[in-house]
């Protein structure tokens, strides 16, 4: 074989090479990320509480809500008080609150209150709100509330 032909067969050869070395290679596409706020309303008006009972909502924050907090407020009235109390607290704390025994509270009224406002930070996991009309032995209470959930949602673009 000739030298030249060697030299033609070589270059060749080389550009097939870089042709195939550069199939795999690509622009990189940066991918960007938001965090767009989320408020999700979880209750609003008014709920009656009967005597010595109390009503509850669920809250589940998931690992994806960033900053979650729990916002809200009541106003009680009924009966000769015109007082309720509240709490918010993981589920599993819930049940001794209920039944009147120590439970830890991320955010309480501390005792009976006609008016409140509240805003408590929670990590991922299954909270209650509590409301309790459990010292009234006859007087229903009308509870005007709000309750929103608020977080940061990431969002691609």
């Amino acid at each position: 074989m000739s030298s030249r032909r060697i030299s033609v067969i070589l270059g060749l050869a080389l550009i097939a090479l870089g042709g195939v070395l550069r199939m795999g290679k690509h622009e990189a596409v940066a991918v960007r990320v938001r965090y767009v706020p989320i408020t999700t309303k979880l209750v609003s008006g008014r709920v009656v509480v009967k005597p010595k009972e109390g009503v509850d909502y669920r809250i589940e924050v998931t690992p994806e809500m960033r900053d979650a907090q729990v916002v809200g407020s009541f106003t009680a009235y009924g009966g000769s008080t015109n007082t309720v109390s509240a709490v918010v607290m993981q589920e599993s704390e819930y049940t001794n609150w209920v039944k009147g025994q120590a439970a830890d509270a991320f955010y309480s009224s501390d005792g009976q209150k006609t008016a409140d406002q509240f805003a408590v930070r929670l990590n991922p996991g299954v909270y209650r709100f509590g409301i309790s009309n459990r010292v009234s032995k006859s007087a229903p209470k009308f509870v005007f509330l709000d309750l929103d959930l608020i977080y940061y949602k990431a969002e691609t673009y």
